[in-house]
Order: C-alpha cells, then structure tokens, then sequence
C-alpha cells in the first residue's frame, strides 16, 4: 500500500505543469517586486520585476495557445522574408562590415557611426535566423556573418588603440610578460611582490603570449592578438555545437549570435587578460561537458579533463566558475532526476570529475603565494570576514542608480536613460532565458543537458546579481556575466522556438523584432563593450589611451624622480603604477567648490576636461571634469608639456584641502558601498590589485592622500573602477555604476 501511494504521489508530481505553476509565481512575484524601487535605489530593482512579469506573462499566453492546439514542439511558424531579400541578406551584412572597416581606418577609432553599422550588421544577422524560410537559412553562411562581424567590432578596437585597451593588461604584457621573456623564469612572477605573485602557479596565459612571441618573431602584442583574440573568436563555433545539443540549429543559430553580440562577451575579446583565456578555456571545456553529460566517450571526458587543468593553471576566477558548474550537474543530477520529478532523464555520475577538480585547485591554490600567505588561506579568510562583517540583506556592494551624470554637468535626459541603455540588452537577454527556464522544466521536453542549462544559469545569475545584494562581492561577480552568458544564449534561444510556434503570430513576430533591432544596438553601445571608445564619452570613462598621453608616460622619469607620488585621474594614474614609470602615481583629488587640487605634482590631459575622468571629489572617487587652468594654472610651474599632457609643479592657492569629515559636499558616502568586487585582488584577476597598498602608501603628505594612494593601487581589474558619486539633476549625491552590471567600488578592507 505504502508503494502504491508512492507512486500516486510521484505520477501526480510528474504530471504537473511545473512550467505553467512557475510561471504564474513568476507572474505574482514580479507585482510583488515593483514596490522594491521605492525601497532600495537600485537599477535592477526598477528593471528586473518588469521583465520577470513580461516573461511570464509572454509564456503563459504561449502555453495556453500550445495546450489548446497540442502543440507542444519547437518548430518555426513565422511570417518569413521574401527568399531573394533572404538570399541578398548576407551581402549587406558583408558590405556593412565593410564600411565599419573602411570608418575605423579612417577614423582611427571605433566612433558613433561605427557601432550605428555594427548594429545595423547584428540586426540583418538576427532577422535572417528569425524570418528566413527553413530551405534559406544556411547554418554555415550564418555562421559566418557573425564570425566576420564578430571580428571586426573586436580586432578594430584592438588595431585602432594606441598602447593597450584596459588597465591590468598594463601589468600582464608591459611588466609580466616582459620580465619572463627576458629572464626565461617564473621566479620573476614570484618576485612581483602583490602586482604577479599569484600568477606564479597560474602561468598559462603569460607562457602562451611569450611561447607565441618567441616562435613567431612577434612583438608581445601581436602575439596576444593571434592567440587569445584569434581563439575567443574561433571558439564561437563550439558556442554553437553547444546550443546545436540542446536546441535545433536555427535556434542554436540565434543563441550564438546572442552571445557574440553580447557586451561581456566583446569586452573580455579586446582587454585582453587572463580573464580572457579563462573564458576561452571554459567555452571549450563547457562544450565537452555537455558532450560527457550526453553519454559521450572517453576522449570527450579527457578533453574535458584537459580544459579544466588548463582553466586552474589560466586564472582563478574562471577556474571556479568552472567548479560551481560541474558541482551543481553533480548536485542536480542526484536531486531533480528522481522518481518524483524527471525519471526518464538519463543521469550521469560526475562525483569523480567534480572531486578530481576539487583536489587540483586545493593543490594548486595551496602553493599559490598571495599577500604574504597562499591563495587559499587568505581567500578563506577574506570568506570569513566578509560573511561576518559584511553580508546582510541589501548591504549593496555598488548600487546602480536610474539617473545620473558628471558631477559639474547639468543632468540632460540622455544622462538619465544611459543606465537604461547600458542594461537594455542584458534585460532581453534575460527575459528570453526566463521564457526557455519555464518551457525546459516539464518532464517530456527536458534532457540532462537543458536541466544543466537552467540551474548553471540560475547559480551564476545568484553569483553575478544576488550575492552583492547580500553584502558579498567576494567571487567578483562582474566577472560572471561573459560566463553565464553561453547557458543563457541557449536558454534563450529554447524559449524563442517555443513562442515562436506557439505565440500568436503578430505578438511573436513583434517579441522577435524587439530582439533583432534592440539587442544589438543595446549590447554594442553599452559601457562593457566599448570600453576603448564609448559611445557617451562625458559619461562612460574610457580605458585606452592616445599616443601622445603613452608618450608623456615614457618620458616620465626624465622629469622626476619615482620616488615622488604623481597625482592624476583614474585610469590614466594606472598605467603610470603598472608600467612602474610611477610606482606611487595616486588618484587627484579636486576640491567640489573651486575645482582645483590641493596636490602638488599633478598631470593634466585634455581628457580630463573633454572626456569622463575619474578623481577624489571629498573622499569619494567621481567623474569629475575639470579645466586645465584648475589642474595646471599659471601658480604651477610647467615641467613637461605635449600639446595634450601637462605636468605641473607647486601649490594652488586655491585648491583649500577638502576635509571629506561630515560629508557634507558629498554625502556620507554609505551609497557607494564597500566595493569589495575588485579591490582586494580576490577576483582572481591579475594580481595587479596591489593588495595592500603597501607599495606605495607609505611617504604620502597627509592622511587624506595615504587613503587616495591606497585607494588607487587597490583598484583591481579595470571594472572596479566606478563613479561612486554623481550628481543626479536635482543635485543630490547617489552611485552611478555604469562600468559593470554589479561591481565593487574601489576596495574591500577597509578601503573608502
């Protein structure tokens, strides 16, 4: 008796429509969130309700239309484009590229018009996956446009750059990488001190560039470009192999141009740096995963073993991501494929591959040497102190705000929907994920590998968007999206077939034109991806620099000694720390009523005036532009000048130091978090963090500077960098962060 009302119970569990009851919650819940804005002053608290009840709303109109006709497939029952406009489609695409080429050489940067044609290029790319007839749509023809167009927008930021795009390639290329090519050891990773010392026992991104360098006869640079950008572009096509094992190929088709479109994906393909290798590696090493959890042989689980040990000896960050992927198929497999929920689904056992990881990365990160212990005791410590000290609901680690500009500048309306835009293309990606969450959850359409899909992508989107939320920036979750976006392409893709057969025509075909004009345009103009040029340059700093702005660089310990701390904005002061031309180069501080510095030796660039620089404005890091006569003025003694850089010597009359005591001019600052996402190097990024700060804290004429000098040689990868001061129109201090989804300001422990 006991056995029959089991198996009532497990048939009654199976028969439920987990998708239909999940999307009505999905539904409620999402109502329910809206009165979040008015608690916590959060981009994602406005934007993240609305999308919840859009896809759910989307998907249960399409179930209804499914359970009505017993349709339940994916198939494609669309309004299709003309077969010769189909057939002409490509051309375009190829001739849009052209002129995106023939405007970058021109003018020598990726501009307006350049992403305007890049967007144009992902739209025709989309609409011929969405509308073409099935006889029209060529998987390889396809693929091809978005490998083509995928290369121009990222090689033109590369080969249109002066120098490097980004700030810890800096360290990595101009200092690590140097050092191993002429001492032929590792001992020089070992010996630099905070900057490198962990990439000692994960070396595969430096040995690659050099090993590349040394064979090829190539400078560094182009050695980077040829291996790391030439492979993030090739491994698009096991982008597609993976989704082409959990949907159909149209769609597989769609999930690979979701991804290459994306910004995370672009930004990591032009800053090029361990991050990047990482997710080379685990693009690969994901595609064999879905192959091993497909029943596959021995050499797709060798392979898949091969790229979990190239991940651990690449970069930390992608290592673990890794693990938490493999840990949780290891973890579903035993929960969800039961009797009560999915029996047919076939399950695999990995407890071996998920220990096998476990015991190499406790191997390797034990003798991993990092801030004077070894990786692994300090992270655990670094896990302790900020479950103790900081984790707790809504102790925001950065908080993306719906408006703001430059401090200095009156807020326009493109300054309030800059947020908007910068997260327009990830909100429809999400979206979508939620719609092929919902349809994979029942029983005769789920397999082990859309199982996986969904709750990866729910573990990294808890990583990447919830544990900040919780006070805990610790796993760096700006790192997490280029990631997370494979899972989510695919899912992504899934629920376009589905209400692509079963939505009503008219509001499928206007769901499917969104996607294909807003998506592109939305991901190639956010601040991730043009990183080297942004599109709102008085808004999104930018992180390349010119010749002439490198040329003072070089030219820097003609004029003064190291020894002396040189004072200006971020980001331009790293690559005076990572290039060591200045060891102790500091962020500016300004002073909010006279735009003037209190600082003696200071830099001037025409970018801090044209463009968005970032400096202390009363102990708060802000974009913050200013004049050359507040930074440089006739009080100054000119000890160097290029036409675009200044240095300047002496003091300001005034420049009266800012106390920063009460706050007053700047609020208290408990809106800019703690910023534990970057600033403690526990990203597992470069190393370059500086750790501690020791290198050159110490010497600084006041408090105020030790604080800006530590704050400066904290800041880890480039997106730590965020204005966590701006002036909304009303004049009110808030955070502005737009250079990452979710990121830390500027440093953990202890840091302003």
């Amino acid at each position: 008796m006991s056995s029959s009302f089991h198996g009532r119970i497990a048939s009654r569990i199976r028969n439920r429509p987990f998708d239909r009851d999940v999307a009505i919650l999905g539904l409620i819940g999402g109502f329910c969130l809206l009165p979040l804005r008015f608690v916590l002053s959060h981009l994602f608290a406005e934007t993240l309700p609305i999308v919840i009840i859009l896809a759910s709303a989307i998907y249960l109109l399409a179930y209804r239309n499914a359970t009505g006709r017993g349709e339940g497939g994916i198939g494609h029952a669309l309004p299709t484009i003309p077969r010769p406009a189909t057939r002409f489609m490509p051309a375009f695409t190829f001739g849009t590229v052209a002129v995106m080429i023939l405007l970058a050489t021109l003018q020598g940067t990726r501009s307006p018009a350049f992403y305007a044609f890049g967007a144009v290029g992902g739209t025709l790319v989309l609409s011929q996956i969405f509308f073409g007839a099935d006889d029209d749509v060529v998987p390889g023809l396809v693929l091809l446009q978005i490998l083509v167009l995928g290369a121009t927008i990222r090689f033109a930021a590369l080969f249109t750059t002066a120098g490097f795009v980004g700030i810890d390639i800096w360290t990595h290329l101009s200092k690590l990488a140097v050092d191993l090519k002429e001492t032929g050891s590792l001992e020089a990773m070992r010996d630099h001190a905070s900057r490198g010392a962990k990439y000692y026992a994960s070396p595969l991104y430096h040995l690659l560039v050099v090993s590349a360098s040394l064979f090829g006869g190539l400078a560094l640079e182009s050695a980077l470009h040829l291996t790391v950008g030439v492979g993030l572009l090739g491994v698009l096509l096991l982008v597609y192999e993976t989704a082409n094992r959990a949907v159909p190929a149209r769609w597989a088709l769609a999930a690979t141009a979701l991804f290459a479109f994306s910004d995370h994906a672009i930004k990591w393909s032009i800053h090029l740096i361990p991050t990047s290798l990482g997710l080379l590696f685990f693009l690969a090493g994901f595609y064999y995963f879905v192959r091993v959890l497909q029943g596959r042989g021995v050499r797709d689980v060798a392979l898949l073993v091969f790229f979990i040990v190239a991940l651990t000896l690449s970069h930390q960050v992608s290592a673990f991501i890794m693990l938490v992927t493999i840990g949780t198929a290891a973890v579903v497999q035993y929960v969800v494929t039961s009797d009560f929920l999915y029996p047919d689904v076939r399950a695999r056992d990995l407890s071996g591959l998920f220990v096998f990881q476990v015991g190499l990365l406790t191997l390797v990160w034990s003798v991993t040497p990092y801030k004077g212990g070894t990786f692994t005791t300090v992270m655990l410590e670094k896990l302790r102190t900020t479950l103790v000290e900081s984790a707790g609901l809504f102790n925001l680690q950065s908080t993306p705000t719906s408006g703001g500009a430059a401090i200095g500048r009156n807020t326009t309306l493109v300054d309030r929907l800059i947020p908007y835009i910068d997260v327009l293309g990830f909100m429809l990606l999400l979206g979508i994920t939620f719609i092929g969450c919902l349809y994979a959850l029942r029983s005769e359409r789920t397999t082990l590998a859309r199982l996986l899909l969904i709750f990866v992508s729910a573990i990294m989107i808890a990583f990447a968007l919830f544990l900040p939320i919780m006070g805990v920036g610790l796993f760096l979750p700006g790192r997490w999206f280029a990631f997370m976006f494979l899972p989510m392409a695919a899912l992504g893709a899934l629920g376009l077939g589905f209400i692509a057969r079963n939505l009503n025509p008219t509001a499928v075909t206007a769901v499917l034109l969104l996607l294909a004009l807003a998506y592109p345009a939305g991901m190639l103009v956010s601040t991730d991806a043009t990183i080297d040029s942004p599109v709102f340059d008085h808004d999104q700093p930018r992180f390349s620099y010119t010749e002439p702005e490198l040329e003072a660089v070089s030219h820097f310990d003609r004029v003064i000694d190291e020894d002396r701390p040189v004072y200006t904005d971020l980001p331009y002061a790293e690559v005076y720390r990572r290039t060591e031309a200045n060891p102790r180069a500091t962020m500016m501080a300004v002073n909010p009523n006279t735009s003037a510095t209190p600082d003696d030796l200071v830099i001037y660039r025409e970018y801090q005036t044209q463009g968005a620089p970032i400096v202390d404005v009363g102990q708060h890091s802000a974009l913050y532009p200013v004049d050359q006569h507040d930074v440089c003025g006739p009080e100054r003694s000119t000890l160097y000048d290029n036409g675009q850089v200044t240095m300047c010597y002496g003091d300001d009359p005034d420049a009266v130091p800012d106390d920063g005591g009460d706050g007053s001019d700047g609020g208290d600052g408990s809106d800019g978090g703690d910023g534990s996402d970057g600033g403690d190097g526990s990203d597992g990024g470069d190393g370059s963090d500086g750790g501690d700060g020791s290198d050159s804290g110490e010497g600084s004429s006041s408090v105020d500077d030790a604080q800006r000098v530590e704050q400066s040689d904290g800041a880890s990868e480039f997106e730590s960098f965020t204005t966590t001061a701006a002036v909304t129109a009303h004049g009110d201090w808030t955070t502005l962060d737009r250079l990452l989804r979710v990121n830390g300001s500027l440093a953990a422990d202890g840091r302003s």
